[in-house]
């Protein structure tokens, strides 16, 4: 992930990739950079408005100094303009609160084809038996 930010930092089309895959993210996620948004800070780059709770508000990411110190207080998040969780801790959140309908999606495809090989054996029997007359 730090490798994402040195190639949106350098501006190349993995870059911009980078960027679009963050925005996207952070966008669906409610969420910040890797651990908060003072990763992209860290790494010289202006927060994106993805990151920004109310989009329609104009130059939403950038904080001034007040704002910031605001932000970093764990009992001010909600009044923060910017999400201030980062996206390893929501995927990792998201995914222990969807375990149940990803196992039971992948125990149904297992299911499937286990009995497409038990129809399959089935069959194969049936034409051994077949072709034995």
């Amino acid at each position: 992930m730090t490798n994402s930010f040195a190639a949106i930092k350098a501006g190349n089309s993995t870059g911009q990739l980078d960027k679009a895959l963050w925005d996207r993210l952070q966008d669906q996620l409610h969420c910040c950079g890797v651990r908060n948004y003072n990763d992209w800070l860290s790494n010289n780059l202006k927060i994106p408005d993805s990151c920004c709770r109310d989009k329609s508000r104009p130059n939403c990411a950038e904080l001034s100094a007040d704002t910031k110190r605001v932000c970093d207080r764990p009992d001010n998040v909600d009044i923060c303009p910017i999400f201030t969780k980062g996206c390893l801790d929501t995927a990792e959140d998201y995914a222990k609160d969807n375990i149940g309908t990803v196992g039971g999606i992948g125990f149904g495809i297992a299911a499937f084809q286990v009995l497409g090989v038990v129809l399959a054996a089935c069959l194969a029997r049936k034409i051994r038996e077949d072709s034995e007359l």
